[in-house]
């Protein structure tokens, strides 16, 4: 229960980042929500036991990216240059932008697809119920004794 509670923690704080990115209004704060985002990203990677991605994500994203993004932003003098436009068209656009992320990742064509996909694997491996992951496949030609899941 503790690690589901921390990825949907990561993830609320991963979403406003991004609306932040979106919404805000100065350069400086856009960017310093991107900053975020990469953190939070990088605490995801974390959380899935994939150290190495979240540790490079935080140092070539935060440590090198961002602070090139920051030192042009005051090298071009565009931190004092406010984004025109009413709040309400920014808001629009990321309401547009999330609810176009979610109805693609909600379609029935995505979950044809898997089925297809599993089918063309069944005669070349099993399909093993894992307890951390679910269904995973494993090929025929990986030896009985490493298959710890049958």
């Amino acid at each position: 229960m503790g690690p589901q509670i921390i990825f949907i923690v990561f993830a609320a704080v991963l979403i406003g980042a991004a609306l932040g990115v979106i919404v805000s209004r100065n350069p400086v704060y856009s960017a310093l929500y991107l900053v975020l985002a990469f953190v939070t990203s990088s605490g995801l990677w974390l959380l899935l036991e994939a150290e190495f991605l979240g540790i490079v994500l935080v140092l070539v994203y935060v440590g090198a990216v961002m602070v090139l993004f920051l030192f042009e932003m005051v090298f071009m003098d565009t931190a004092l240059t406010i984004v025109t436009g009413s709040a309400a068209e920014r808001w629009k656009f990321a309401a547009f932008a999330t609810s176009s992320v979610v109805m693609g990742a909600l379609t029935p064509a995505q979950a044809q697809t898997s089925v297809e996909f599993r089918a063309a694997l069944d005669p070349y491996g099993a399909w093993v119920r894992h307890p951390r992951w679910g269904a995973v496949w494993v090929p025929d030609d990986v030896p009985p004794d490493w298959r710890p899941y049958t």
